[in-house]
């Protein structure tokens, strides 16, 4: 999407750089369904999309407008996906960014509600759509959050990857799973990152993983009391400027403004959470994530799409 110049001062809203998208955040706020469906519309690129669905999700009261919208069209994957990216984002909101031991049994349970309305959306979206590439990037992302595991993570990742296998979003939420502090192991994190740069087509942006995955590993490991040892585990040059694989011949010129996900992926790490509050279920060390989607929490065991009637639980075998 095309931005404005840079400004020469650090700008985080990708909708004050980006005309579309501040547009599409315009046509939210007044309530304006066509012009919110056309903007989607022009979108091509599904991390395109994915920004946009996460400007819509970040637009305070668009709750209310994305419900009506449901009722109005309930077959439309576009305002079910819209509607539960922002129940995400409520939910996220009540969490709070804090440590498990300062969020309140209370607030846990009212995020994991949240994120189980969010669920059933888009588990029918899935079921009627199998090729709905934002439906299935923002299950990566619930399922990481009622900790459905690994294994069902990387099930719908596998299944975004089916018909958009190098969606930056969706390995950027599926790398984030695999870190340490969601149970997975560096070695993992770093060859999935290398892996996806390895095989992007030419000039994607992909190969920021990389970087991500260097990052994710620094901050643990500066976390650590200063008698530990702080060597990396994996220090590698596999990054080039930019974050992406170059195309063969004269550079391309990247395009203005953030990666396509910026907004989208919450890439961005944070401190590893602690014991949770008194009362709270036990749950396996975590941490919470990037402000920017409102970090994740633990402590569901069991999908709520296993609740679903037949019809619906079509979705788990796409």
């Amino acid at each position: 999407m095309p931005a404005h110049t840079p400004t020469g001062r650090p700008v985080f809203e990708p909708a004050d750089r980006i005309p579309a998208l501040a547009a599409l955040r315009s046509a939210v706020r007044r309530q304006d369904r066509a012009a919110v469906a056309a903007a989607f519309d022009g979108l091509d690129d599904e991390d395109d999309r994915a920004l946009a669905c996460r400007v819509v999700a970040e637009t305070d009261g668009s709750e209310v407008f994305l419900r009506r919208t449901v009722e109005r069209f309930p077959r439309d994957p576009l305002p079910r996906s819209l509607l539960a990216d922002r129940l995400v984002q409520l939910g996220w909101g009540i969490r709070t960014a804090h440590r498990a031991q300062h969020v309140s049994r209370q607030q846990f349970d009212d995020f994991h509600a949240h994120l189980r309305r969010a669920e059933l959306l888009l588990i029918d979206v899935c079921a009627e759509h199998p090729e709905y590439a934002l439906a299935w990037y923002l299950r990566i992302i619930t399922s990481r959050g009622l900790e459905l595991g690994l294994g069902e993570t990387r099930r719908r990742y596998d299944r975004l990857a089916e018909h958009h296998p190098h969606h930056f979003g969706g390995q950027s939420q599926l790398l984030q799973q695999i870190c340490p502090k969601w149970g997975g192991s560096w070695e993992a994190a770093h060859g999935f990152a290398r892996e996806c740069a390895a095989k992007a087509p030419d000039g994607g942006p992909n190969g920021a993983l990389v970087a991500i995955a260097q990052l994710e590993n620094y901050l643990e490991i500066a976390e650590r009391p200063v008698s530990v040892s702080r060597r990396p585990t994996c220090v590698t040059s596999t990054t080039r400027p930019g974050g992406s694989r170059p195309p063969p011949g004269p550079p391309s010129t990247p395009p203005p403004g953030p990666t396509p996900s910026a907004r989208s992926t919450p890439t961005a790490p944070s401190p590893p959470r602690t014991a949770p509050p008194a009362g709270t279920p036990r749950r396996p060390r975590t941490s919470a994530p990037s402000a920017t989607a409102r970090a994740s929490s633990r402590g569901v065991t069991s999908d709520p799409a296993t609740t679903r009637t037949s019809s619906k639980a079509t979705a788990r075998s796409h």
